[in-house]
């Protein structure tokens, strides 16, 4: 494997990892906001429900319009957007309009992830692609891996913090 594929693998782990983290932070944030599992329904169905159904129209908005450009808009944006839901949530009390930029952000994420690995595979000789892929997958799923058991050992070490959590095994 040449230098430019590994140095993308291990960026990739690096996102995958990063991101993970943000949105495991956001959902948590945005589930101590809504205190109401029934109104916790879009926010953790956004992921998998927009994946069904934006994937086609963002593969053929991608294959349309300039890839580049297409991935330097949605990426700043999907990475600007966790300042104002949490400027919403903390600061403004107004969950409902972050659930609504949590599930446009969800869309960004979709369209980041559909531009960037048709383009990279792409660009790949038929020999190398599928080595890198098998590489790039183990990397990105260990690397999200990881950064979910970081986050629920955190969690589990912080939330004794909270108080009238029900998880807590100091009962008075």
């Amino acid at each position: 494997m040449d230098r430019f594929n590994k140095i993308f693998i291990i960026n990739n782990g690096f996102s995958a990892s990063g991101l993970n983290l943000i949105d495991m932070t956001l959902l948590w944030i945005l589930y101590l906001a809504l205190k109401n599992p029934i109104l916790y329904i879009p926010v953790a169905s956004a992921n998998p429900v927009g994946t069904l159904l934006l994937s086609s129209f963002i593969g053929y908005i991608a294959d349309k319009y300039d890839r580049k450009k297409l991935l330097i808009i949605s990426g700043t944006i999907h990475r600007v957007l966790p300042i104002f839901i949490i400027y919403f949530v903390i600061i403004s009390f107004n969950p409902v309009l972050a659930v609504i930029l949590y599930v446009v952000r969800t869309g960004l994420t979709i369209v980041t992830s559909n531009t960037i690995t048709p383009s990279f595979i792409q660009n790949l000789p038929e020999d190398k692609m599928k080595k890198v892929m098998f590489y790039n997958r183990i990397v990105k799923e260990s690397s999200t891996v990881n950064s979910n058991l970081a986050f629920a050992l955190y969690i589990l070490q912080r939330v004794d913090s909270y108080p009238g959590n029900n998880f807590s095994n100091n009962r008075y």
